[in-house]
């Protein structure tokens, strides 16, 4: 595959630099992370506002040279070690709240707390799951400016329901032009996933483990 390639020069290649000091790449972090991280808070409580707030501190936390510098892609998933800051934040804010209502301060839990990426977590396959539909809706907004056609007949399959005949009279397509259009719709998502999984991951097999994840994740969608 071409673009296995870019294993070593995209996301860790990236996190290197933010260790260096260099922040230019910071937004695409941010590009990356914050849909699937404000979905994640707000299923754990928090409202609409309030989780774009802690989301803000996730990034705040990330960025800094102290929690950076235990981002290690040989312990795991970078998106493991961002999500163990985000259940950092949240703890943090429940105790706020917690001492708040007691009338008294709450002392800071130390970074080094944050649970190791390698541990378990019961937030973990939640977070999994929002990340594989973050890249599914990417992957079906890169679609939708490429083939507009194709995505319609995507859309009206999959999320209206309707059969091949049904889709057909609707776009005023025979019913060959539209399971091709299906077929090539779905080549094109699965091949925009896949260089979508390989800009993050740091090995083959890391890449492979991902794309079984979202192959599942897409078969129980």
């Amino acid at each position: 595959m071409p673009f296995m390639a870019a294993f070593h020069t995209t996301l860790w290649s990236r996190i290197e630099e933010l260790q260096r000091g260099d922040q230019s790449g910071a937004w695409a972090f941010v590009e990356r992370y914050r849909r699937p991280l404000l979905r994640f808070i707000e299923g754990r409580g928090f409202g609409p506002q309030d989780a774009e707030d802690l989301v803000q501190e996730v990034f705040l936390r990330l960025f800094a040279k102290e929690a950076l510098a235990r981002a290690d892609r040989e312990r795991g998933r970078f998106r493991s070690f961002v999500l163990g800051i985000a259940r950092h934040v949240m703890s943090e804010e429940r105790a706020r709240r917690a001492a708040k209502k007691r009338g008294g301060g709450e002392r800071p839990i130390p970074l080094s707390e944050i649970p190791d990426v390698a541990s378990p977590s019961e937030d973990e396959g939640e977070f999994d799951r929002l990340w594989a539909d973050h890249l599914l809706r990417k992957a079906l907004d890169a679609l939708r400016e490429e083939n507009p056609r194709q995505h319609r007949a995507l859309t009206l399959r999959f999320e209206k329901g309707l059969s091949y005949q049904d889709i057909a009279a609707h776009m005023e397509r025979n019913l060959q032009q539209v399971k091709n259009d299906l077929h090539r719709a779905r080549r094109r998502l699965v091949k925009t996933i896949k260089e979508e999984i390989a800009s993050y991951c740091s090995s083959e097999a890391e890449y492979e483990d991902e794309v079984r994840s979202f192959l599942s994740f897409l078969g129980e969608a």
